[in-house]
Order: structure tokens, then sequence, then C-alpha cells
């Protein structure tokens, strides 16, 4: 026998999120950055491709956990779960 169980937005926002947190990967690294130490001079160029990486990274980043809570979402009936008793 199947009973259906309504969630709040709340509700189901927490659940999603906890759904969607083990799916969801890792973060890219950014280990090529340039590193600067006090009394040198940064470079322009130098500076400007540490933020040119870091921002790839974060869009990068963010299309992967898009694509992670779509699919976590698609898998649901919206507002809704069926179990069984």
């Amino acid at each position: 026998m199947y009973t259906s169980v309504r969630l709040s937005g709340f509700q189901l926002s927490v659940l999603l999120g906890a759904l969607v947190l083990p799916l969801a990967p890792p973060a890219g690294d950014a280990l090529s950055l340039r590193v600067f130490v006090n009394g040198q001079t940064p470079d322009a160029e130098e500076a400007n491709g540490n933020f040119d990486l870091l921002e790839a990274a974060v869009v990068d980043n963010d299309t992967r956990i898009k694509a992670a809570q779509l699919r976590v979402v698609g898998s649901f009936d919206a507002g809704s779960i069926n179990s069984r008793d």
C-alpha cells in the first residue's frame, strides 16, 4: 500500500539539499595561482591571470553544481514523495 506525503517548501528544500550535497563534484584545483610575497611588486598580468583562473573555477563549479541539482530535482515528483507502508 502506498501513501502520499506532502512536504512544505522548506522541508523539500532541506531534503533536496541533503541529497545534492553528496552529489556535488569536488571543487577544481587552483594550484596554478601565482603567489606573491611581501616586498615583491606584483606584475599586473600575473595578478589578472590569478583572477581569470579563479573566475573560470567558480563558473565551472557553478555549472557542475547546477547540473547536479537538476538531476536531483528531476528525479522527484514536485512536492510529494510516495512511500510504502
